[in-house]
């Protein structure tokens, strides 16, 4: 049998230019390849047989990596918070921010049952785009935490070889 350790959906750490954000809950966004002139044929040759050709085009990411976490306003919750506001104007009419300064690089770990890396994904050139915060807050739940959602903007993702 083969010696192999899968990853789980369970186990994973977010690092983003060492700010260590204890995450509950992630979603990654899906790399798409496109492909050009992949569905039909580019031209026909002797004994009236097409040629077809598959080219790598663009490549394009899904919207946004969404992290949600226990809300707070301590530790990295706080960090976290602050690098939004750092990125952000302060009123509805406008102002300065240090949104360039603030492009920061950060990285997914995930791990496999044996708790060694299975797959890390790169984010370059990153900031926080939306900060959700719990809208709904409920007696009948006590054991509920209130939680944050941050979608965080990237210009460039790598599944890096691990």
């Amino acid at each position: 049998m083969a010696d192999i350790e899968y990853n789980t959906n369970a186990a994973f750490f977010f690092d983003c230019d060492g700010m260590e954000i204890v995450v509950e809950k992630c979603t990654i966004p899906a790399i798409e390849m496109k492909v050009a002139a992949g569905s039909g044929a580019i031209g026909c040759g002797k004994d009236g047989k097409t040629q077809t050709q598959a080219t790598p085009g663009a490549v394009e990411y899904g919207s946004a990596l969404k992290l949600e976490y226990v809300a707070g306003n301590e530790g990295y919750q706080q960090t976290i918070t602050d690098w939004y506001k750092k990125c952000h104007a302060s009123s509805f009419s406008g102002g300065a921010t240090e949104s360039r300064k603030q492009r920061k690089t950060a990285s997914l770990f995930i791990y496999d049952m044996n708790g060694k890396i299975g797959a890390q994904y790169d984010f370059i050139d990153c900031f926080p785009s939306n900060l959700t915060q719990t809208s709904q807050l409920d007696v009948s739940k006590p054991g509920e935490m209130a939680k944050d959602t941050m979608e965080i903007r990237f210009t460039k993702m790598v599944r890096a070889d691990v």
